[in-house]
């Protein structure tokens, strides 16, 4: 008597289930990927967020000024970073300096405490006003500037080696190479002097700023 043994799958019913599974993730991907971006968008908003907290809480410290970005600056000076002024000085919460970095762009990391030098930020910070070599180094909240200082920080970009920037300008193009980066789908996030933050489209931010955007 014999007995029924347990179908198997052919070649033509298994090649069909790959091509399904393939489809299907062909379908999914796209929307994960938006979604993880939109959830690193978020993160980096929140980064900005706790350093203009950790900005004010400098201020409240020094009678309402805040440490502008001081380009030319060399490694050896890394101490007027205005990095690390905010983490040396502890105003950073949790005093972790990797809220300096996009999770979505970081191509360097720190190397140790004592290796501040080689941290490179992400995000740059407002130039002061008019050209090297006589740059603001601070601003006082509260007063009235000849140019317009709505942003602290952005999202920003050394198209030179496409990584880190610590610093852009408001008032014209201070170096084509270094660029707010409209990296979030077109978005830049930045943070502004009354203490918020919001994701902005590239095309708005041109306007007074040389930009580079990533779709």
């Amino acid at each position: 008597m014999k007995t029924a043994g347990r179908k198997r799958f052919t070649l033509i019913e298994l090649l069909i289930v790959i091509a399904i599974i393939a489809i299907l993730a062909a379908m999914l991907l796209p929307a994960l990927n938006k979604a993880k971006a939109k959830a690193n968008s978020i993160l980096c908003l929140g980064r900005i967020k706790e350093i203009l907290k950790a900005d004010f809480n400098y201020a409240a410290d020094y009678r309402d000024v805040i440490k502008l970005a001081e380009p030319g600056l060399a490694n050896s000076e890394f101490r007027n970073y205005w990095n690390y002024i905010l983490w040396n000085g502890k105003y950073l919460p949790g005093n972790k300096p990797d809220c300096f970095v996009c999770p979505t762009f970081n191509p360097y990391k720190m190397l140790g405490t004592d290796s501040f030098s080689f941290w490179r930020d992400t995000y740059g910070k407002l130039v002061g006003e008019n050209a090297s070599p006589f740059y603001s180094t601070y601003i006082k909240l509260g007063n009235k500037y000849r140019f317009n200082y709505n942003y602290l920080y952005t999202d920003t970009v050394d198209l030179n080696y496409l990584r880190q920037n610590r610093y852009f300008s408001t008032y014209g193009n201070l170096n084509a190479r270094f660029m707010v980066h409209a990296r979030h789908q077109g978005n830049a996030n930045v943070g502004k002097l009354d203490g918020s933050a919001a994701a902005l489209r590239g095309e708005i931010l041109q306007a007074d700023h040389p930009v580079k955007i990533d779709r």
